[in-house]
C-alpha cells in the first residue's frame, strides 16, 4: 500500500476510511459494556470518543487527495492517523476497564488503578494526543496551497474565457443567417436590371 518511492493516494484514503468506520464500529460495540467496566463514567466517555476518534480518521482519508507533501510527509502523516485512532480509543477503553484516573481525572474521579495500568493508559492517551495534533499540524500544512491539477485547471478556464472574449463574434444564428440571405436575393435583381440597361 505504502511504497518506498510514491504512495498510491486512492488506497491510502480507502485505508484511512477503512480504519475510520472500524473504529467507530468497535466504539459502538464497546457502547453495549458500559455497564460492566470498573468505571461505568469513563465507559461512556471511552464509547463517544472512539466515534468521534473514528469519525476524525475517515475525516483525514476524505481530505487525503487535497494534501500536498512530500512522500515521506505523507507517509508519516498516514501512518500517526493509523496510530492516533487505536490508540486515543484503545487508552479510553482501557481507562474504563482498569478505573484509572491518573490520566483522566475527571472521568476517573474516584477511581484509581495500579500503576502499571495508570502508566499504561498515561502512554496511550499522550502519544494519542501528540499523534492527533501532529496530523492536524500536517494536514493542515498540506492543504495551504491547491494542487497542481487544481491550478492547472483554473489556469486553462481563465485562458478559455481570456480566448473567448478576445476573438470576433460568434457565428451568427441560423435566423441571421436567413435574413442575409434574404437580403441578398432581394439585391440580386435590382444589380442585374442595372446591367442589362
Amino acid at each position: 500500500m505504502l511504497q518506498a518511492a510514491r504512495m498510491d493516494a486512492h488506497e491510502a484514503r480507502r485505508r484511512l476510511l477503512w480504519h475510520g468506520v472500524m473504529i467507530a464500529f468497535l466504539s459502538l460495540v464497546e457502547g453495549a459494556f458500559v455497564q460492566t467496566l470498573a468505571n461505568p463514567r469513563m465507559a461512556l466517555t471511552a464509547h463517544v470518543g472512539g466515534i468521534m476518534t473514528g469519525m476524525l480518521t475517515g475525516l483525514f482519508g476524505l481530505v487525503w487527495g487535497d494534501v500536498r507533501l512530500g512522500v515521506g510527509a505523507l507517509r508519516a502523516l498516514f501512518w500517526l492517523t493509523v496510530y492516533q485512532g487505536y490508540t486515543q480509543t484503545a487508552g479510553l477503553v482501557l481507562a474504563a476497564a482498569f478505573g484509572t484516573s491518573r490520566t483522566t481525572p475527571l472521568a476517573g474521579a474516584g477511581y484509581a488503578g495500579a500503576p502499571w495500568q495508570e502508566a499504561v493508559v498515561a502512554f496511550l492517551l499522550t502519544t494519542g494526543a501528540g499523534a492527533v495534533l501532529a496530523c492536524c499540524g500536517l494536514t493542515l500544512w498540506g492543504l495551504r496551497r491547491p494542487g497542481a491539477t487544481a491550478t492547472g485547471a483554473r489556469a486553462s478556464s481563465r485562458a478559455r474565457s481570456r480566448s473567448r472574449s478576445a476573438s470576433p463574434s460568434r457565428r451568427p444564428s441560423r435566423t441571421t443567417r436567413r435574413r442575409g440571405a434574404a437580403a441578398a436575393t432581394l439585391r440580386a435583381p435590382s444589380h442585374a436590371s442595372s446591367r442589362a440597361s
